[in-house]
This record gives structure tokens, C-alpha cells and sequence, in this order.
């Protein structure tokens, strides 16, 4: 029998702390399970997205997969989305091999979203990372964006380091005021709007870049030793206008990039395959080689080193959300919905 779960009903029953434990734990599985999970598949066509995310978690019992379709909108500058349909999760049990549910539409993990919200998994992946190579006791962070995810990863960031102050930047002042003023009901830290986005950045002991970005936003030079950089941008090479030739998707810069004493990728074999900027473009003028990119699931297992100095600068590209995790979240839904009464079983 299969639970249909519509993700709506399953609002303040799954707490971000919960979420990011999970997944940290199926990613670790993938270090001794590498055949377990593979990277996602994308179909791109005139302005259309299909995306494929297939994968398992052993520890949660789920395997299966998570698809989403967007119409995309690409600028010079940034990437938006003119039309977005519903997620779907279809999560196999591993030992039954029973289709045991079928979830529909993103998680409702934050509070201050509606029903019809998108790409809330993202966050995620990214505390799971940003916890793994950030200092514990990181007290300062730069958020550089105003949008949806840069929302998600300020709450998320807030929950995990004991943070004092977070200097906010984005391309517009009004969306930066407008932002601080909003979120600070939801988290207990001081909430600066920033007028530069190195201003943000000096002295930072985080730095999350959550944009929608085609051009780098953060300048390298000015973090400081110890600092942590998350960015989440994974597009791969794209044409931004009719008729250019393609170009590489970028949110870091290569300063970032040569700085970083350990980089990390959620999947390197992901990077590769689609060329990610933040990470091809350093690889092709020899700034890093791919074996210099760590695997997140390794790191979490102990076989690849994280960061072991405390002024070491270290770089987490959350360069793709990979089944391996959505099947963990799949499960946490599944518990919910049992537990709650929540969906049909057919």
C-alpha cells in the first residue's frame, strides 16, 4: 500500500533540526555506499526544466527519486522562474520493496512561507555543510541575497552557530531593509543591512551566498582567515541572451576559489558532468583541479579530511540537492504522516 501525502498538511511537524540530522546521516551512508546515489538528471529545452533526482538512504530505508519542473527566465545578471510545478516524491522502502509514498510538493519547513512554496530543500543541504566546515563558534555572518533561499539559510544558519550579528547585502537597498526588517521576528540575532557587499564580507566568520545570480557576488580578497563560504548556485554553462555564446554560470570568484583550504561539493562527479562555473570555470584556467573538491558524504565519514585549522579558509558549493537526501526527508515526511493521520493510502 501507498501513502499519497500532500506536504501542506505536514506544516510544524517537521523541525529544521530534525531535517538537517537526517540528511547529514544519509549522506554519510553514501561514503559506504557510493552506488547508492547518483547524480541528478536535467532536460533543458528553449526555457524548459525537467529535473531528475534519483538515489537511496539505507539508514532510512527510502529509495527512490524527487522531479521538478520550472520555466526558466534567464537574464544577464540572474537567473528567475516564470512558472514552477508541484515536487514530487516517490520513495520506495528498500527491504519490502513496497512504493511506500508518494509526496507532493516541497516540504513546509520554515514558517514564515506559504503552502505553495518551492526549493526548501536547499537549505538543507547547505546547513548540513556549512555545520560540517564552519567554525563552532562562529559569531559574525554575511548573507548575500534578499530572496526566498537567502531567507531559508538565514533561519536555518541561526538555528545551528551561536551567531551575534549577520550583515545583510543584495543589489538593492530596499529589498535589504525590507528583508532585516521582516526576518528579524524570526531569529534572536541583530540583522544589518549592508551598503556593499564587501562590507558584508570583511571580517565575516560566515559567508552564505543564497542568489539567484549569474555573475559572481562575493570578491574572495576580503575574507578573512578562518572564514566559511556557502554557495548554493549550480547551474552550468548557459547562454544568456539569444545568439551569445555560452558562458559559465558563476556566484563565487576566483579568488574564493584559490583561497580556500579545503573545498567541498555536495557531488563532485555533479560538478563535472554539468560543468558548474564556481568550480569548472577555476578547474580550466588551473586554478584547483577536480581532486582538489571534497566529497560532502566522505568528509561526514572520516575518509576525506574537513577542516582541520581554525584559519583555514574552507568553501562548501551546495552544488546540487541529490536523492540521497530527499529520500532521507522522505522518510522524516513518512513518520509524520503516519503518526498524524495524514494523507490516503491507495
Amino acid at each position: 500500500m501507498t501513502l499519497i501525502v500532500p506536504s501542506e498538511k505536514l506544516a510544524g511537524l517537521i523541525t529544521l533540526e530534525s531535517a538537517i540530522d537526517a540528511v547529514a546521516e544519509a549522506y554519510r551512508a553514501t561514503a559506504r555506499q557510493p552506488g547508492f546515489s547518483a547524480t541528478h538528471t536535467r532536460l533543458h529545452y528553449d526555457g524548459r526544466r525537467l529535473t531528475v533526482h534519483p538515489g537511496g538512504s539505507l539508514p532510512d530505508r527510502m529509495a527512490g527519486l524527487f522531479a521538478h519542473f520550472e520555466r526558466l527566465d534567464f537574464g544577464t545578471s540572474a537567473q528567475g522562474y516564470t512558472g514552477v510545478g508541484r515536487r514530487v516524491y516517490a520513495a520506495y522502502d528498500t527491504e519490502t520493496a513496497e512504493l511506500a509514498a508518494v509526496i507532493l510538493g516541497s516540504l513546509p519547513l520554515f514558517p514564515f512561507e506559504g503552502v505553495d512554496a518551492f526549493g526548501t530543500e536547499t537549505a538543507i543541504t547547505s546547513a548540513v555543510g556549512t555545520r560540517l566546515l564552519g567554525r563552532a563558534e562562529s559569531r559574525t555572518m554575511a548573507l548575500l541575497g534578499t530572496g526566498r533561499q537567502a531567507r531559508r539559510h538565514l533561519l536555518a544558519m541561526a538555528r545551528l552557530f551561536p551567531l551575534t550579528t549577520i550583515r545583510v547585502y543584495s543589489r538593492d537597498p530596499e529589498n535589504v531593509e525590507r528583508f532585516c526588517t521582516e526576518m528579524s521576528a524570526y531569529v534572536d540575532v541583530r540583522l544589518v543591512p549592508a551598503t556593499g557587499s564587501e562590507l558584508a564580507v570583511a571580517g565575516a566568520d560566515l559567508v552564505i551566498c543564497a542568489t539567484a545570480s549569474n555573475v559572481p557576488v562575493l570578491n574572495g580578497e576580503c575574507l578573512s582567515p578562518g572564514a566559511h563560504v556557502t554557495s548554493i548556485v549550480n547551474g552550468n554553462r548557459i547562454a544568456v541572451r539569444p545568439g551569445e555564446p555560452p558562458r559559465f554560470r558563476r556566484e563565487v570568484d576566483d579568488a574564493t576559489v584559490r583561497r580556500a583550504d579545503v573545498i567541498c561539493a555536495v557531488m563532485p562527479e555533479q560538478a563535472i558532468k554539468d560543468e558548474q562555473g564556481d568550480l569548472a570555470e577555476p578547474v580550466l584556467k588551473g586554478l584547483i583541479q577536480w581532486r582538489d573538491v571534497r566529497d560532502l558524504g566522505c568528509i561526514l565519514d572520516g575518509t576525506q579530511n574537513g577542516r582541520t585549522d581554525k584559519d583555514q579558509i574552507t568553501l562548501f558549493k551546495q552544488n546540487s540537492d541529490q536523492g540521497v537526501g530527499f529520500m532521507a526527508l522522505a522518510r522524516l515526511a513518512l513518520e509524520a504522516a503516519r503518526e498524524h493521520g495524514i494523507g490516503v493510502t491507495v
